[in-house]
């Protein structure tokens, strides 16, 4: 029997294929309870949880920044089909190197950055797949910035740049940062060296690759230095 005075929250008839959905949204935002029950004949579900008043406001806010995410995704599947419209090829065909194929050899990535955000350090590409698919397949990778903006309810394409190799990328705005292998990201604003060659670009990648390993070798002894002897362990 529920005590339907502690719960704060209650849908009813919703159709099957949207409670299914609900409560795989409602596990992965760590409700407490969550119940679906199908009244006898009926092609519904009664979907209903409970949440205390805390929880209830931690639950309010994840929902918001998932539904953020959501739309800030949206907003570059937008852009990235635009650019990928432009040059006549086919959004996401290779979506673990490029937003799309410039030829079978020839990646594009579509970096999209809203100017009314501060702090702005997009992750360009992991080094794995960079090294993988440029240096060691010997492919093409190349960039597309787009600057833009919400106006007036609708997206405003402010400035949208070539198409820039990714050797031509300066790593004075490029550093490698923690996430898997490591990461490339643009960590200044941008600066292209229209000259540089592949040659030039790996030298420096090999630079930035030797300061990202000492930057993590440095963490990794600084948390060991908290490490406790497994004899003092008696709780």
């Amino acid at each position: 029997m529920i005590d339907t005075m502690r719960w704060s929250r209650i849908i009813e008839d919703v159709p099957g294929v949207h409670a299914r959905k609900l409560w795989e949204a409602a596990v992965r935002l760590n409700f407490m309870d969550f119940v679906l029950r199908a009244p006898p004949g009926r092609e519904s579900t009664r979907v209903s949880f409970r949440t205390r008043s805390r929880e209830d406001r931690i639950l309010n806010v994840r929902w918001n920044a998932h539904q953020t995410e959501n739309r800030t995704m949206d907003v570059y599947n937008s852009i990235e089909k635009l650019i990928a419209d432009q040059y006549g090829k086919e959004f996401g065909t290779r979506k673990a190197i490029g937003d799309f194929m410039l030829t079978n050899s020839h990646a594009v990535n579509v970096k999209s950055n809203n100017v009314d955000k501060q702090n702005y350090s997009p992750n360009m590409i992991s080094i794995k797949k960079m090294h993988e698919w440029v240096f060691e397949e010997r492919h093409d990778l190349s960039f597309v910035f787009v600057d833009y903006k919400h106006q007036d309810g609708k997206l405003k394409i402010l400035k949208q740049s070539e198409l820039i190799p990714i050797e031509q990328l300066s790593w004075d705005c490029l550093s490698i940062e923690a996430q898997g292998y490591g990461v490339i990201q643009m960590c200044r604003d941008l600066k292209v060296v229209p000259d540089q060659t592949k040659s030039e670009f790996y030298r420096g990648f090999l630079t930035a690759y030797a300061k990202y390993l000492q930057k993590e070798k440095k963490k990794h002894e600084n948390f060991a230095k908290r490490f406790i002897n497994p004899e003092s362990i008696d709780w």
